[in-house]
């Protein structure tokens, strides 16, 4: 046994040596040429690029160098480029040349069995076009190792072809790359002529006005190839003058060149870092031993459909649907949408607008009036009045003074309600139903937010259906060029390409669906907002905003983590949703309403009603006829004075009405029946919405993580899929299988969050209110809950 250990011991000592003598011996110097077309804005930065790829790829295994007398400029001379490619295969001290440029990849294409050492031509824009060989797949010469994207320009032109159709193409190339390409007018009307096209060739120089001098009266439409010689700023000066002409343009170099004004492009500025990569693979392959005239030359290249809207409706040019399905569009709109809406602003802008909430709070501003209507009664009353007679004069005269023919006369009165149960319950029934019209206004409120903020969440869940099916598409697009690759070099058949063309069919008609659902969701939440129904909007997502705290929040996980504390916290939901939801607190007023009103029926058959009066008049001025008497009988009284007043006590109690108090106390007695079966019905209807509202809430809640757990293993077996397609190890049933449950899985990912919403804002209405929407999110009504479930005996 110890011998065994000590055997042990001196093997790991003997590996570890070795692996500090491989980690400490010396690594293999290369050194690197480089061959440049010559000066242009993007030269450097596209050298830097490729200088960082070997390195980070190789530098553990060789000691990169990169000489600078090695790093030769061919200023866009043919020859000057072919020379400098023959100084560095004639220099003993570089192991490895790059031609990186469309010239010295042209030039190094070119030299077919002349080549003492490895070659690699990374910018090949079509090998048929510029006659470059190739076989099986390969370039077929020793130590000649290129990279090209098969018929990368026929599938520009079939794109633009797409987006505006055109009879003759004005294409613009470098003329220092047209004087290298034998026969280009041939080689481009051959294309031209599988497109029903024609197509001209215009070399352009350092002069942009002479290409445009060049570019023929009938043409229809313009292609940019690379134009390196041209200064700074030419392409924003070129696109300026194509929308001026009305002339639909197309970049080769794509993206970049759309963001400064051209109409159109296909290809991604990703696509150097592709090339990049790629080359730093082959060459340490070639390093590792293998001949570089074996290396594919084919690459898939990273597409994607680029369209400037502002230049598009600048030359009067509307894309179809087919292509705007996939394209990612720049200034899609003619002004950038001002409005940006969060959920907040959603739910206060809706409240605002809902002419029925409006109607709402003028009932309950009416009811507040009706209450100090029903309080007036029991307050004092005082009534102030004035009277002006006039009366015949006979009359007058014989009334002995007691009517003077003109009488001004003035008067006030005052009365006070001692006792009137009936007045009193008034008043108490009347606040009663302003609690059920306070009640009817909150539902109506609630409503309202559920309805906004549903309608928010749902053109979120749209947005991100569009955004899923149009990566989905984009996706499709990429295994359709991977297709159209492999078929190029003879490892798969037409049969895969025409089956891609066809999910690209069906990809576009996917996201035509997805954005017409999420039009549909944006005009639903205008209208709720009353604002102009396709009136354009920003929207802040509320995946990360605080508003929805309570989702992420420990004691949600806590109610929600097993089945005690979910029955537990529907239990206490529930019970908590009796005494929060408006309908109950309507029906809750209209019963007292009712019990009160029964209570007055049953006293009115002993309860009498008391009141207090007094009052005064005076006399202010008499004329005429009548206005003075005096009495010829010795010993009459005088006549009164100018004023009078009286105070008096009623008491009164309607002894028989016909039945009447009787008929008033049974409809009281039925009708509060009847708002006790109607309570009691509602109370279980709540009850039954609430538990069913956090059943599904619960499901969705667990469906987030489990959602993302699908999405992640989807994506992880595309992948895997994707790169045994690539190398022919899968068909393409298993590739399509593969991004079809991906596309379920991301959809289910990207929706769970607000499904999950959708659910938790039913839960919070079932339960009569919206705490999601609360600065806290909810946190504090949470706490309660548990706290309450924590204290639960049933648990």
């Amino acid at each position: 046994m110890r011998s065994c250990r000590i055997l042990l011991v001196i093997v790991a000592s003997l590996l570890l040596l070795s692996v500090r003598a491989w980690a400490e011996a010396p690594r293999p110097i290369i050194s690197i040429g480089i061959v440049t077309d010559g000066p242009w804005e993007r030269r450097d930065e596209i050298r830097t690029r490729f200088e960082t790829e070997l390195r980070d790829l190789l530098d553990t295994q060789y000691d990169l160098r990169f000489p600078a007398f090695a790093q030769l400029d061919g200023g866009w001379s043919p020859q000057l480029i072919s020379a400098s490619l023959d100084s560095l295969l004639r220099t003993p001290e570089i192991d490895l040349v790059l031609a990186l440029g469309i010239l010295a990849s042209q030039e190094a294409g070119t030299r077919a069995g002349v080549l003492p050492k490895p070659v690699i031509a990374p910018f090949v824009l079509d090998a048929a076009i510029q006659g470059l060989p190739q076989s099986g797949g390969a370039s077929g010469v020793k130590n000649l190792s290129y990279l090209t994207w098969p018929n990368s320009i026929l599938r520009d032109w079939q794109t633009f072809h797409e987006i505006v159709p055109f009879t003759h193409l004005a294409f613009l190339t470098s003329k220092t790359v047209a004087d290298v390409i034998p026969n280009l007018a041939e080689r481009c009307n051959t294309i031209g002529d599988s497109l029903g096209i024609r197509v001209t060739p215009i070399p352009v120089d350092t002069a942009l006005s002479d290409a445009l001098a060049a570019i023929p009266p009938d043409a229809d439409a313009v292609s940019v190839a690379p134009l390196f010689r041209l200064p700074p700023g030419s392409t924003e000066a070129l696109a300026r003058e194509l929308i001026a002409r009305r002339l639909p343009s197309f970049s080769l170099v794509g993206r970049r060149d759309v963001q400064l004004g051209i109409l159109a492009g296909l290809g991604l500025d990703t696509n150097f870092d592709r090339i990049a990569r790629r080359t730093a693979l082959h060459a340490g392959r070639i390093l590792n031993g293998e001949d570089a005239g074996t290396l594919p030359v084919a690459m898939q290249r990273d597409e994607r459909i680029t369209i400037n809207m502002a230049t598009a409706r600048a030359i009067g040019c509307s894309p179809p649907w087919s292509v705007i399905t996939e394209a990612e569009l720049i200034a899609e709109a003619r002004t950038e949408p001002q409005r940006v809406i969060t959920l907040e602003s959603v739910i206060a802008a809706a409240l605002a607008a809902n002419p029925e909430l409006a109607a709402a709070e003028h009932m309950v501003a009416a009811g507040a009036q009706e209450i100090a209507s029903a309080r007036s009664n029991l307050l004092p009353r005082i009534d102030l009045s004035a009277q002006a007679t006039t009366i015949d004069e006979d009359r007058a005269a014989a009334s002995l003074g007691s009517a003077a023919e003109r009488q001004l006369t003035g008067s006030i009165e005052g009365r006070q309600l001692i006792f009137s149960d009936a007045a009193w319950a008034n008043l108490s029934i009347e606040r009663r139903l302003q609690d059920s019209r306070v009640a009817e206004r909150d539902r109506l409120r609630l409503d309202i937010t559920q309805e906004a903020a549903s309608a928010f969440f749902q053109v979120l869940r749209a947005r991100a259906f569009e955004r899923i099916q149009k990566e989905n598409l984009s996706l499709t697009r990429s295994h359709l060029d991977l297709a159209r690759t492999r078929l190029a070099v003879g490892a798969a058949g037409p049969s895969d390409v025409y089956r891609w063309e066809s999910e690209i069919a069906s990809g576009r008609r996917a996201v035509i669906d997805a954005s017409a659902a999420r039009n549909l969701a944006e005009m639903d939440l205008n209208r709720l907002l009353n604002r102009p129904t396709e009136e354009p909007f920003l929207v802040a997502d509320i995946l990360d905003a605080d508003s929805i705290a309570a989702l992420g929040n420990p004691r949600m996980r806590e109610v929600m983590n097993s089945p005690v504390t979910f029955r537990a916290f529907r239990d206490a939901l529930s019970e908590a949703a009796t005494s929060r939801v408006p309908e109950l607190r309507q029906i809750d007023a209209q019963m007292a309403a009712q019990k009160r009103a029964l209570t007055t029926a049953r006293r009115a058959f002993f309860l009498p009603s008391a009141g207090l009066s007094a009052g005064a008049t005076r006399l202010w001025d008499e004329s005429g006829a009548g206005a003075s008497f005096a009495s010829p009988i010795p010993g009459l009284a005088p006549a009164a004075d100018e004023t009078d007043w009286f105070v008096g006590l009623e008491i009164s109690f309607p002894l028989f009405e016909g039945g009447n108090k009787l008929a008033v106390a049974r409809a009281a007695r039925q009708n509060l029946s009847r708002l006790e079966l109607e309570r009691a019905s509602l109370a279980a209807k709540v009850e039954q919405r609430t538990r069913s509202a956090l059943h599904q809430f619960g499901a969705s809640y667990a469906g987030i993580a489990l959602a993302r757990d699908a999405a992640l293993a989807a994506r992880n077996s595309l992948e895997l899929v994707s790169d045994a397609y690539a190398r022919g190890a899968v068909s393409i049933v298993n590739l399509l299988d593969a991004q079809s449950a991906a596309l379920v899985a991301e959809q289910g990912q990207a929706t769970s969050v607000y499904d999950c919403l959708l659910d938790w804002i039913e839960v919070e209405r079932a339960a009569g209110g919206l705490q999601l929407l609360a600065p806290d999110g909810g946190v504090d009504w949470l706490s309660q809950l548990s706290e309450r479930i924590r204290n639960n005996p049933s648990r």
